[in-house]
């Protein structure tokens, strides 16, 4: 008895599974957009069915149910159809043109009632069968012709309707082009930077590389952007899954397969959006904030984010379609320095310079350059280390250096560490400032960013921070005549927050302002008065 009773069982619930639902209109096997691309403030909860800028094809239903809600209104979804499908399930249908002539007759007869051309009408046993023509493709609402059209479940939260069908023609491989690693806090940079760097994918073959080094200290995100297509079409269609791995064990993964529309307006997140307002770039990101309630990731495998330390890390991103074409992106990140070479005291003796300098630990070779100018500097062929010593993570220096050129007021050195990693730091060796200092202050979602353009570090240069009441010396993170400094933002209190940098009796930067610190899921207000 129970040898025939559990096999029926078993292919009974595949076949409900595995729903043969219609395809829903003659216009088109082809997307023009797909589930849960992205939309200004929301996820797009359909597929958009090519109508090629044409009007009037059919519409079906996908199979038998009732006819549960009409909407038309001018603007948004324009005419819109919902059909509850007799497995519970609902299918909709957006932007359409018409409907068939009995429906057309009683909408008609409500809108003459309502005195309104927007109309929601909820018909009472209203059947189609599976197949039966119910309207007409078109354009009201917002966009060019085209078919949105939904497949939502029983509790009306919208599913990827590709789960139901296997006749879209796609062969194509999503199109990467960037890749972005973020900072995730004050202690972590990427390339000797406190900013989220931007990295080109360059395509060989079955994969991308990045040809740049990259390297990085403390916590990171990873973010990629590029676009998705389809056989046929030349629209951009958005991604399906997203996996990272590292050091081949997958750290993070996500697939667009259903959608609750409470959690719609957190597109944002979703997404790196510092980038997007700067750039109008968008970059999927490749791990979970904590504050992330989206239902998109498998969550057992933590938040994505990568920690660097001391060994190189290999990493592999894997970007899928619905149809499993797929595309990676292989890469390394080396682990890098957080800490430039930093003048302490100087002193001039005829042609030689006396530095005391803080070295990181990690140092492959040292070298020294002088000159009048940065852009016009030559190797310093003799120097002597007079004194070493060791203080923690770095090492204290005495050095003596003899000049290129007498006269010489700049000295850079350039160390390289032992993961091949080359930082250059110029020294003024007084304090007539030659070059006109650029300054900027951005924030970046969770860090305030200070950074300086020919900016040159000297024994006297230092930032001032007065906030709270409080009063902090920090100096800054110089190389490649350029300097940054970061405030996260969880340190921000009421009151004004003020930076000063100067050097002796020059001010090179100079402000004050009122920070306001926004949590997710808090309810807090703040008032202001000025622009």
């Amino acid at each position: 008895m129970f040898k025939f009773i559990l096999p029926f069982l078993f292919l009974f619930s595949v076949n409900l599974y595995s729903q043969n639902y219609l395809w829903p209109t003659d216009a088109s096997n082809a997307l023009s957009s797909s589930f849960c691309e992205y939309r200004p403030g929301h996820y797009h909860s359909a597929i958009d069915i090519k109508t090629w800028n044409k009007e009037g094809y059919k519409c079906f239903a996908i199979e038998d149910g009732v006819i549960e809600r009409i909407k038309i209104s001018p603007f948004g979804a324009g005419k819109a159809l919902y059909i509850k499908l007799n497995d519970g399930r609902r299918a909709v249908y957006f932007h359409l043109q018409r409907f068939t002539k009995k429906l057309e007759q009683k909408i008609s007869e409500r809108q003459r009632a309502e005195k309104s051309y927007s109309i929601e009408w909820w018909p009472k046993n209203w059947p189609v069968k599976k197949g039966e023509i119910v309207a007409y493709t078109g354009q009201t609402g917002i966009g060019v012709p085209h078919l949105h059209f939904e497949i939502r479940d029983k509790k009306s939260r919208p599913l990827n309707p590709l789960k139901f069908y296997k006749n879209v023609r796609d062969k194509i491989r999503p199109k990467l082009k960037e890749l972005l690693i973020i900072p995730q806090n004050e202690t972590s940079l990427v390339n000797n930077s406190f900013k989220p760097q931007k990295f080109s994918l360059v395509q060989q073959g079955k994969i991308y590389i990045i040809k740049e080094a990259i390297h990085a200290s403390g916590l990171l995100g990873l973010a990629v952007s590029g676009y998705d297509q389809a056989d046929g079409v030349n629209n951009k269609i958005g991604f399906y899954k997203s996996i990272l791995r590292l050091q081949e064990k997958p750290i993070f993964e996500k697939a667009y397969d259903r959608l609750s529309f409470k959690n719609t307006r957190m597109v944002d997140i979703d997404i790196y959006y510092p980038e997007k307002a700067r750039t109008r770039k968008r970059f999927y990101k490749l791990y979970i904030e904590p504050f992330n309630k989206l239902g998109f990731y498998d969550r057992n495998l933590g938040d994505g984010l990568v920690k660097v330390k001391d060994d190189m890390l290999d990493f592999e991103i894997t970007i899928e379609d619905y149809y499993k074409n797929r595309s990676t992106v292989r890469g390394k990140i080396l682990p890098g320095t957080n800490r430039a070479v930093k003048l302490n005291q100087f002193s001039v003796l005829n042609e030689s310079v006396y530095l005391k300098l803080t070295v990181p630990r990690q140092i492959k070779s040292l070298k020294f350059y002088s000159g009048e100018s940065t852009d016009k500097l030559k190797e310093i062929t003799y120097y002597e280390i007079i004194e070493h010593a060791l203080n923690g993570i770095e090492n204290i220096m005495f050095v003596k250096v003899r000049l290129a050129d007498k006269g010489d007021f700049i000295i850079q050195s350039v160390f390289e560490n032992k993961y091949g990693q080359s930082i250059k730091t110029p020294v003024y060796l007084n304090n007539l400032q030659k070059q006109k200092v650029k300054s900027d202050l951005k924030l970046f979602g969770k860090q305030l960013y200070l950074s300086f353009d020919n900016m040159i570090d000297s024994e006297s240069l230092t930032l001032n921070i007065h906030h709270n009441g409080q009063f902090m010396e920090s100096r800054l993170n110089i190389i490649n005549s350029g300097a940054e400094f970061v405030f996260p933002a969880k340190k921000f209190n009421m009151g004004d927050l003020s930076f000063n940098l100067q050097d002796l009796n020059t001010v090179y930067f100079d402000t004050t302002f009122t920070p306001h610190l926004f949590l997710p899921n808090q309810v807090q207000s703040f008032s202001f008065y000025e622009d």
